[in-house]
């Protein structure tokens, strides 16, 4: 049976702000990154994660190689894919290379992808995104895999960012059982730095040179009336 992508289920997942309509739609998910806090400070944070697996799936390690920056559709047969299942985070502002992850996964950074097949979320080319694939044993789903994190470096507040993720349907009896099953959805990630905004110590600068400027003018026009 050749392993083809079954479908791109989208996870409509906002994360509620202050002053903001949180909303939350579900179709069961594949590998769901749920952030659970930031830490840290002052110049470095630490974003957490758990990784939700829905019923009826699992994450296989194939042969325990990361997934390309696009992944293929129909590679491999059934339970054997040519790479990983994975999640990725995209355009996770400020991040410095320190990650952290459970045993039997590794981790991959790249500025574009991996992303599947059959979905194209904006994607910076500037800003890195984080990947986190299966090397263990196969994960049988409903699980809650805990123990994944990325520091950034552009402070603590948050906001909604993309996610996809590659799992494996996993349900006997299915004709689809075995099939790649991908998802597109809404985590949480690092506010991008507001840019074009005068630092407080420019603008106390700016304003004592104006002031500066207009006594000088002062100091002129009455040195010329005399």
């Amino acid at each position: 049976m050749s392993r083809t992508r079954m479908s791109v289920k989208v996870l409509a997942v906002a994360v509620g702000f202050v002053g903001m309509l949180g909303f939350y739609t579900e179709v069961r998910a594949d590998i769901t990154p749920v952030f659970t806090g930031v830490t840290g400070g002052p110049a470095v944070f630490t974003f957490s994660y758990t990784m939700g697996v829905g019923t009826l799936e699992s994450v296989q390690p194939g042969p325990g190689t990361a997934p390309p920056a696009s992944t293929p559709p129909g590679v491999g047969t059934a339970g054997a894919a040519a790479f990983s299942d994975y999640v990725t985070i995209y355009d996770f502002t400020g991040f410095n290379g320190t990650e952290t992850h459970p045993a039997g996964w590794a981790f991959q950074s790249l500025l574009l992808g991996s992303t599947p097949s059959l979905t194209s979320p904006t994607d910076s080319p500037t800003i890195a995104n984080l990947t986190w694939y299966r090397t263990g044993a196969l994960i049988t789903g409903p699980a809650t895999i805990t123990g994944f994190s990325a520091n950034t470096t552009v402070g603590s507040t948050i906001t909604n960012g993309f996610f996809t993720s590659d799992a494996t349907k996993n349900a006997a009896g299915d004709p689809q059982n075995g099939f790649t099953v991908e998802t597109l959805g809404f985590t949480t990630v690092p506010t991008p730095p507001v840019t074009g905004v005068p630092e407080p110590t420019t603008l106390l600068l700016l304003g004592s040179g104006l002031a500066g400027l207009g006594l000088w003018g002062r100091k002129r026009r009455r040195e010329v009336q005399a």
